[in-house]
């Protein structure tokens, strides 16, 4: 190996993905929560998907379906 290896910026690096996957998780919980309000609502599962911007079948795996 000719690079010579930072530690402190991998360490950096994965504090910062560990985050991301942190807000990710919680942004995902919302986004599920929000799903199956709006389809106990009566809002189908197409239209879910269209203003999601995802697949019905996205929509029915956050539905638990």
């Amino acid at each position: 190996m000719n690079a010579a290896i930072d530690l402190g910026t991998l360490e950096h690096l994965a504090n910062e993905r560990a985050a991301l996957a942190a807000q990710r998780a919680e942004l995902t919980a919302r986004i599920e929560h929000a799903v199956r309000e709006a389809h106990a609502a009566g809002m189908s599962e197409l239209e879910i998907g269209r203003r999601m911007g995802v697949a019905r079948m996205t929509v029915r795996k956050w539905l638990g379906k």
